[in-house]
């Protein structure tokens, strides 16, 4: 079954992942062992990324396989203590270059890393938090240049291994996508989404009156018997990168809210941008690779 717009009735039975209604709201969440992450933009629907997960542990993988002609710089960012954003953000030396979709990996031991098997090193990596013991934002994910992606396949339906999740952006011009994924308790997830009917889309409030449409989705990750999900909200955003026509943005692995919310302690997380480059060996020669 693909997921159609907001409120779309499910083709299927939705997952109860709450068991006792007595203390928090009914859950409905899409289920499948991995998902395609899709956009309805305007009259294209293009695939934007995938989220997998080991069958060994659960650990998260987050890939990106749909946007060609781009290169990759990886790298770990630092907040200084004192601040809570960036004012002049710099891509620095220790951004190394890859020619490879690097996919973006959680382990549930808290290590995050961006690797490719066989075909980089795994020299970006970070100590981020245990999956046990996350409660909230995860990573987010920026996306410009839609016609850039690869197309959503009109006769190719979502089956249990390979769910389809279509966010709609009808109407109002859409120059970026902004996703954000939180990760949840089972318990903690329907406290914070609100169904609508038997869907399991729903929206979500935003600072300043801004609305994401919002799924949770099931995950094979468990600790101490209750499920984890993840929550992704998606919403228009201007673009990322204002003097190419396509990029991919990726953040997380980040440190524990302890430490990201006292701004008097610096702070780090891992950083992906994919662009076009016709530069590609000058790059290397500047800042090196992560390529084997």
């Amino acid at each position: 079954m693909r997921l159609g717009p907001p409120y779309a009735a499910l083709q299927s039975a939705p997952v109860q992942g709450v068991r006792n209604r007595n203390l928090v709201p009914r859950l409905n969440a899409y289920s499948a062992g991995r998902y395609v992450i899709a956009a309805r933009v305007g009259n294209r629907k293009c695939k934007l990324f995938q989220i997998a997960f080991s069958k060994k542990d659960g650990s998260l993988f987050v890939t990106f396989p749909y946007l060609k002609g781009c290169i990759g710089r990886v790298g770990e960012i630092t907040l200084p203590a004192g601040q809570n954003y960036f004012e002049n953000f710099r891509i620095t030396d220790e951004f190394p270059v890859t020619s490879h979709l690097v996919k973006y990996s959680h382990h549930p031991s808290g290590q995050a890393h961006f690797s490719l098997t066989g075909k980089v090193r795994t020299s970006i990596l970070t100590e981020s938090v245990p999956l046990s013991e996350v409660n909230g934002h995860l990573f987010t994910v920026r996306f410009q240049g839609f016609e850039h992606f690869a197309a959503l396949e009109a006769k190719k339906r979502a089956t249990k291994a390979r769910g389809i999740v279509e966010f709609p952006f009808d109407g109002a011009e859409t120059p970026s996508i902004k996703i954000v994924c939180h990760w949840y308790s089972e318990r903690e997830v329907a406290r914070v989404v609100q169904h609508k009917n038997d869907s399991p889309w729903g929206i979500m409030l935003l600072p300043e009156g801004r609305k994401a449409i919002t799924i949770p989705l099931l995950t094979p990750y468990s600790h101490e018997g209750e499920r984890r999900y993840l929550l992704l909200g998606a919403e228009r955003d201007e673009k990322p990168f204002s003097n190419e026509e396509k990029g991919i943005a990726f953040v997380g692995g980040f440190d524990p809210e302890s430490v990201v919310f006292d701004y008097s302690v610096a702070s780090k997380y891992l950083m992906m941008f994919l662009v076009e480059s016709e530069n590609f060996a000058e790059l290397i020669e500047k800042f090196g690779t992560i390529d084997l």
